[in-house]
């Protein structure tokens, strides 16, 4: 894709002390995700994001087990992605 000039995504990691607007932050696990915000899923392209939450996705540590639902709960947020989604034509 070329370049825009634009940002599309910005990505944030150890260190970083915030949260989203909806309360995602590192060091939360998946499962207090899908208690406190929405459910964790994996897209068609192995990318972990959030029910009703377009532009973000997760980064977690190595997951051990899925669950029925599909994620790890015990997977350990260590990097959060906010996107521009992309439009399908």
């Amino acid at each position: 894709m070329p370049s825009t000039g634009k940002i599309i995504e910005i990505c944030v990691s150890e260190g970083y002390k915030g949260q989203t607007p909806q309360g995602i932050r590192l060091g939360m696990t998946l499962e207090q995700v899908a208690r406190e915000v929405g459910e964790p899923y994996e897209d068609d392209e192995d990318a972990l994001l959030v029910t009703g939450i377009p532009g973000l996705a997760l980064e977690t540590t190595a997951w051990e087990a899925r669950n029925d639902r599909g994620f790890d709960p015990n997977g350990v947020i260590t990097h959060v992605f906010v996107f521009t989604p992309r439009v399908d034509d």
